[in-house]
């Protein structure tokens, strides 16, 4: 079966079934961005809500981002949900159950779409690093930094070579600094370990 290339391709989908709301006016990703979002949680029915793509953001600073922030469009309802896996309502389980005993093995590609930016060594800095993005706060008071609530993070176990795609909340600390929220037994703790044990730097990018 086919995926979707990119996440493009997925917006224009929740877009085509009514799921996305595009809000254009200028909004503070650290006070108000997050909070808007979380109304359609406080009384809507589950079939109601949507995601939402801020396409003019800002911070509390007022620095203006050149890039949009998506919210909910991993699981504001179970439609999104299901869309995201391109399956039904009732096929979501069975369809993460194969997942989960039908791991796909990784292709290493010398290139993709994901690669045509990079910043390495000397550039590492040149857009100011993970403050190029407009990662909002979660909780605006309550949250000490802008959080990635659901980034995906490539790992390599230092003695299987085997790979892992796991996703873990990470808060960002500086322009080139995150901290991973890496709970016991999970697939990247265990390469930490292992690396630690070896005394080998962990591989993990983001």
């Amino acid at each position: 079966m086919g995926y979707y290339k990119d996440i493009r391709e997925f917006i224009g989908v929740l877009e085509q079934h009514g799921k996305l709301v595009r809000i254009k006016k200028e909004i503070n990703k650290d006070t108000h961005l997050m909070p808007l979002v979380r109304w359609q949680f406080r009384g809507l029915p589950e079939e109601q809500r949507k995601a939402f793509l801020f396409e003019n953001v800002v911070d509390a600073k007022n620095r203006k981002f050149k890039g949009s922030s998506l919210v909910g469009a991993h699981g504001a309802c179970t439609e999104i949900y299901a869309l995201g896996m391109m399956c039904g309502h009732e096929e979501i389980m069975a369809k993460w159950d194969k997942a989960q005993t039908h791991p796909v093995k990784p292709k290493i590609v010398p290139s993709g779409p994901c690669q045509e930016e990079v910043h390495m060594g000397e550039r590492l800095l040149e857009h100011d690093g993970l403050m190029e993005f407009p990662v909002p706060i979660s909780t605006p008071g309550f949250d000490a930094a802008p959080f990635f609530t659901a980034p995906c993070w490539v790992s390599k176990d230092p003695v299987t070579g085997i790979r892992n795609v796991g996703v873990y909340r990470a808060m960002v600390k500086g322009m080139a600094r995150t901290g991973i929220n890496v709970v016991h037994m999970t697939h990247l703790f265990q390469h930490w370990e292992r690396c630690r044990q070896k005394g080998v730097p962990l591989q993990a990018a983001m």
